[in-house]
């Protein structure tokens, strides 16, 4: 009878990847807006709150409001931060998200807020 040799020898080195805990929660205040387009800095106005949730603080200059086509952010600009809330206003219709990118390049993404024009 032969014997078995099991070998258990490794050379590599395993790296664990423990994702990281997100630093910030972002949701839209409406799920939908009616925007008058002859009143839009009053009726499309889209407003998005923004929590830190590790203590992180928020910077002003890193949120945008970007339309949704296809599942995916695109034509991007730049939010206004005022009192602890982000708001921009899109006169023309559409699905809207907010994106909150934190300082080590991680996108939070809210919830889409459709834009309906009223007459």
């Amino acid at each position: 009878y032969g014997k078995a040799v099991v070998s258990t020898q490794s050379t590599g080195t395993l790296n664990v990847v423990v994702p990281a805990k997100p630093q910030f929660k972002v949701s839209a205040v409406e799920s939908a807006v009616n925007c008058d387009p002859g009143k839009k800095k009053k009726t499309c106005r889209l407003y998005f709150d923004i929590e830190s949730l590790q203590g992180q603080e928020v910077n002003a200059d890193k949120g945008r409001v970007c339309e949704w086509i296809d599942g995916e952010a695109a034509d991007c600009v730049k939010a206004y931060f005022v009192n602890d809330r982000f708001h921009k206003v899109k006169g023309y219709p559409g699905v809207f998200v907010f994106v909150y990118t934190d300082e080590a390049g991680r996108s939070y993404t809210s919830e889409g807020v459709t834009v309906n024009l009223i007459e």
